[in-house]
């Protein structure tokens, strides 16, 4: 496929995206042989900022997108480190808030030899005092935003008060669900959701169908649309990408490409696509912009990848 004939817009004719959410320390370790339960395991560990939302936040900001970031900090080094990255990436976070008494927030994970997930942990307490109230103070801030994406790190009902102002305003309001248990946060009217970027369990959280991959999609998908959703991308890993809208669907596959580190896959998937649908790109080919990005990162040992520009991802060709 062929994409982008023109050259990409400019930060200068782009509006600003909001993201809201997680804003983490990855620590990150890769076993050099075969996990062994109950034992030490020889390894490689890495560390690097990450969260969902911030994620998002920085692979716009390589792409040349106007980016803000609204999260939650301890008053620890792990702020100081995060913060310092985002004024070098000139991601605006003014309206973020540090916390004294919590720990910014921080994710563990535990990958095989070839790059997947064995094993994570995430301590995202802080997240819990993003309250409604500050968020509905916000909202004349975040409201001129031609795009805000938001992860369910939130509570249900900061969540839901985002979904219905998005609505009412007629915004394009994207979510990433997160995880399974999070994504029950969400509320059954899904109406102020443009985009919902679920993996297969968190698709199977949200509507109670049996995930067995690609043949339940479909089933998911009329099932989300019954609900208010406007457009889904479901994320399956090495195998691509459902993408659907009440006009198309199609299952996009991913770049076969080597993995070094499958952590910020999604949060790259749902970037790229945002940038190309700010691109003025049809559905389908901002899909294959976010399919792309995420192949970026997965060869990465960073969270995001620190290579990606506009260029980079407009000329891709997936090896």
């Amino acid at each position: 496929m062929h994409f982008l004939q023109q050259a990409y817009m400019s930060d200068s004719r782009l509006k600003r995206v909001f993201c809201i959410g997680a804003a983490n320390i990855d620590r990150k370790v890769k076993l050099i042989d075969p996990v062994q339960f109950h034992t030490s395991n020889p390894a490689e560990s890495f560390y690097s900022s990450g969260g969902v939302a911030r994620n998002v936040a920085e692979n716009l900001a390589r792409l040349q997108c106007p980016v803000s970031l609204i999260s939650l900090f301890g008053d620890d080094q792990d702020r100081g480190q995060i913060c310092k990255e985002m004024q070098n990436l000139n991601i605006d976070f003014q309206h973020s808030l540090t916390l004294s008494e919590q720990r910014t927030g921080n994710y563990i994970c535990v990958n095989a030899p070839d790059g997947e997930l064995i094993l994570a942990t995430a301590d995202m307490s802080i997240y819990d005092h993003f309250s409604l109230n500050w968020l509905e103070e916000l909202w004349s801030k975040i409201k001129p935003a031609e795009w805000i994406f938001v992860d369910s790190n939130l509570p249900a009902d900061s969540l839901q008060c985002l979904i219905q102002h998005a609505a009412q305003d007629n915004l394009a309001l994207c979510v990433d669900p997160v995880s399974a248990s999070k994504a029950k946060k969400l509320p059954n009217l899904l109406e102020g959701i443009e985009i919902l970027f679920p993996d297969g369990s968190e698709a199977e959280a949200m509507t109670g169908i049996s995930w067995q991959g690609k043949p339940s999609c479909r089933e998911v998908w009329k099932h989300l649309q019954d609900r208010g959703l406007k457009k889904l991308i479901i994320s399956m890993g090495g195998e691509g990408i459902f993408a659907a809208t009440p006009g198309e669907s199609e299952f996009m596959p991913a770049h076969p490409v080597p993995v070094t580190d499958v952590t910020g896959a999604g949060d790259a998937l749902a970037a790229g696509v945002i940038w190309g649908l700010q691109q003025n790109l049809s559905f389908l080919e901002a899909c294959e912009m976010g399919i792309r990005n995420a192949s970026f990162t997965v060869q990465s040992k960073e969270t995001v990848c620190s290579k990606l520009t506009p260029v980079r991802l407009q000329t891709y060709e997936g090896n």
